[in-house]
């Protein structure tokens, strides 16, 4: 498998009829993922199509998200107000947290449908019986059939919060590919690129922004292990954020 980045790019605009994928500051991300990918990533035969294919579809939703800012530029004025960021390292309660937060009818969380189909942006009219549940539902239906231990688990529901590097993924400057491939020397160039994170975040914002537009309330709740290692980076793009940590004993946390 040779995935070769200009051709995924044009790939995208053809699939959305779209042509513009905004601020280019992804590019070198994307670029850095995909050599790393061709160099390091042995796939299986269905890696070989699903791994063209997520790349193909992140960009598509990019397309989709610059085209309703440009349709939109009042998008632009929303504001991201003091979001509450779970920064903690894996196995120590951030889901049970970030669902348990989720209850609350004041706090906005990324909920997995829309997470992964931002566009067109969610309205509160429609929030609850949006087309798009049953989609992600099927997804996840999917993916728990390939997995079922998942079920026990952790808490799960395509309706409650998911992680939010899944937003960053847009901007190809997220930790959680590695989760699912072997790009170690995509992951060791990301951690050591500023640049990069800032890229992510200040796209992970620009989401935010489209999915708030005309479904509030605005007080974020957001959760990825992620964060942990941005702070910095976080309190940069969101200077009136919030951080929360989880604690667990790593001696046990870490095996889990």
């Amino acid at each position: 498998m040779m995935i070769k980045t200009g051709e995924i790019l044009e790939q995208a605009r053809a699939r959305t009829g779209l042509g513009d994928f905004g601020e280019e500051s992804f590019l070198e991300p994307l670029s850095r993922l995909v050599d790393s990918i061709n160099r390091e990533c042995q796939p299986t035969p269905i890696g070989e199509l699903a791994i063209p294919e997520m790349l193909i579809s992140q960009l598509a939703i990019r397309l989709e998200v610059e085209d309703w800012y440009r349709r939109h530029p009042e998008i632009e004025d929303e504001q991201i107000v003091a979001p509450l960021f779970i920064a903690s390292l894996p196995r120590t309660g951030t889901t049970a947290l970030g669902f348990i937060l989720a209850q609350d009818p004041n706090t906005r969380v990324l909920r997995q449908w829309e997470a992964y189909h931002p566009c067109p942006p969610p309205e509160a009219a429609s929030e609850h019986d949006d087309p798009r549940i049953a989609l992600a539902q099927k997804e996840s239906d999917g993916f728990e059939g390939l997995i079922p231990e998942l079920v026990n688990l952790v808490p799960r529901s395509v309706t409650g919060p998911q992680e939010c590097y899944i937003i960053k993924s847009y901007a190809f400057s997220a930790y959680g590919y590695d989760a699912i491939i072997n790009v170690p020397s995509y992951v060791e160039w990301l951690v050591h690129s500023r640049g990069a994170l800032l890229t992510g975040y200040r796209y992970h914002r620009r989401v935010l922004k489209l999915l708030q537009w005309h479904c509030p309330p605005r007080r974020w709740s957001l959760r990825t292990p992620e964060h942990l290692f941005a702070m910095d980076v976080i309190d940069e793009v969101y200077p009136d954020a919030q951080f929360v940590m989880t604690h667990r004993d790593p001696v046990k946390a870490l095996p889990s």
